[in-house]
Order: C-alpha cells, then sequence, then structure tokens
C-alpha cells in the first residue's frame, strides 16, 4: 500500500497556486489557479480525516 500525502504538502501547493492565481495575467487563468488552490486545501483535509480514522 502507498503512503498518502500529508496536510503540509497540499497547504504547500494550495499557497503555490494562490501565489500564481495572484500573478494571474487574465481571471481565466485566476479562475484557473484559485480552483486548483481550492482541489489541494480539499485534499489536505481530506488526508487529516484518513490519519484520524488509522489512529482510531
Amino acid at each position: 500500500m502507498t503512503m498518502g500525502r500529508d496536510r503540509a504538502y497540499y497547504e504547500q501547493q494550495a499557497e503555490q497556486e494562490l501565489c500564481l492565481a495572484a500573478r494571474a495575467d487574465s481571471l481565466d487563468r485566476r479562475r484557473i489557479h484559485l480552483d486548483r488552490a481550492a482541489v489541494f486545501s480539499t485534499m489536505g483535509e481530506r488526508a487529516d480525516d484518513r490519519r484520524a480514522t488509522q489512529r482510531a
């Protein structure tokens, strides 16, 4: 079984996407980066949930 990534990884990815969104040259690109940041944030929360259920 492969290990999933931890929350810190996903937070870092989300932060990078937010930085890219801030520097985007069009609204479409900004929206794409904001959407990606939201996905990484959700994945980080799920990683926490998985770890909590593994400990229980």
